[in-house]
């Protein structure tokens, strides 16, 4: 595919801003740069995170079955989501 003149610049731009934000990452101490890994690696694990969206039925489904396994305790399975995360596989 054909990049345009555009595009290579926003490039760049994306480029030299990722470059700036680890330059000043660097300069932390490194408690402050160990926060913001753990902070990163949350922010892209959310984003590969596939979501899982139920509807109204299968939402009242999941939750009466889940009150029925936990003894009708009103665990509260669900209630007020309809877009759960998916589990992680970490």
């Amino acid at each position: 595919s054909v990049i345009t003149h555009g595009e290579l610049l926003y490039r760049a731009a994306k480029s030299e801003q990722r470059t700036a934000a680890l330059e000043r990452l660097r300069e932390l101490p490194q408690t402050d740069q160990d926060l913001a890994a753990a902070e990163l690696m949350t922010f892209v694990n959310h984003i590969d995170a596939p979501q899982i969206q139920l509807s109204d039925e299968q939402l009242a489904e999941e939750t009466r079955v889940g009150e029925a396994e936990l003894g009708g305790c009103g665990g509260g399975l669900g209630q007020g989501a309809q877009r759960l995360p998916a589990p992680s596989s970490s």
